[in-house]
């Protein structure tokens, strides 16, 4: 399974210049939320938020957990964005290089 850590390690934008890939990114940004996928995304952000707070409430550690759980759960949410998106993204190259070719 690949890991995506930004727009430039999708590989259908790795080729494209940075303002392009975020152009192309933002375009596709609500149609994301379309999918499940996407909201299961976010659900998993959420559950690791409330498992950090709940670290931190029983180790009585001073916001590390929370910190862990957004980055954790970030991440992981990131990944099921990206997989949400990825079906537009390809929409969107596709018609960009069908109104280039004509």
């Amino acid at each position: 399974m690949k890991i995506y850590t930004s727009l430039a390690s999708i590989p259908d934008l790795a080729a494209l210049p940075k303002g392009e890939r975020s152009d192309i990114w933002n375009q596709c940004l609500w149609t994301k939320f379309k999918r499940p996928i996407a909201w299961l995304g976010l659900l998993c952000l959420a559950i690791f938020l409330m498992l950090g707070w709940l670290i931190d409430r029983l180790l009585g550690i001073n916001q590390i957990g929370i910190i862990i759980g957004a980055f954790v759960g970030g991440m992981i949410s990131y990944q099921f964005l990206v997989r949400a998106a990825l079906p537009e993204i390809r929409l969107i190259l596709k018609a960009r290089v069908s109104a280039v070719s004509k």
